[in-house]
């Protein structure tokens, strides 16, 4: 499954499926931030009441515009609602992408 998480009106975002995919066991989020030059960036995936459900792991963006990509296993996303949170080295700047898994 690929969720890719596109920029809508007043700064919310929406997750959509790419069509054509056959049953897979691993989801990639495919995610922009913008980026600080020297600055890190990690991501944890927390359940709709906030638990953790993957834990922060560091991420790279894939190019110079911050566009990211993160895979993880199916079987650590049931069908639900979920946020994807970015966080930004220094702190100052989380990111969160809501997202459902039907």
């Amino acid at each position: 499954m690929v969720l890719k998480f596109e920029p809508v009106t007043r700064g919310g975002v929406r997750a959509t499926r790419a069509g054509g995919q056959r049953h897979s066991d691993t989801v990639l989020l495919m995610f922009s931030v913008p980026t600080k030059k020297g600055s890190t960036y990690s991501a944890t995936i927390l359940s709709s009441s906030g638990d953790v459900v993957v834990p922060k792991q560091d991420i790279a963006s894939q190019d110079t515009l911050g566009d990211f990509y993160l895979t993880c296993s199916t079987h650590l996303l049931p069908a639900g609602g979920y946020v994807l949170r970015v966080t930004e080295s220094d702190g100052e700047r989380p990111f969160e992408f809501p997202f459902s898994v039907p």
